[in-house]
């Protein structure tokens, strides 16, 4: 006999596993994650960025990601 069952968990991502995850998304599911940032960051998104371009915890490599991303917008 088998016995079918679904099983639902939680699984919060390292910020290095999100940062894969990212990486291997298309064009279309990179504009998705882009637009629900917008959405969820309700207005406050300078505000952070300026929260994490002044963090000890941000590497060169890091800021240069965020400076292309500001050049290219």
């Amino acid at each position: 006999m088998n016995i079918k069952r679904e099983i639902c968990i939680d699984v919060n991502l390292s910020p290095s596993e999100l940062a894969e995850e990212f990486w291997s998304m298309d064009e279309a599911e990179q504009a998705t994650f882009f637009n629900k940032l917008g959405e969820i960051s309700s207005g406050k998104l300078p505000m952070q960025l300026q929260y994490i371009s002044t963090s000890s915890f941000l590497e060169q490599r890091g800021r240069m990601v965020m400076q292309m991303i500001g050049d290219y917008s």
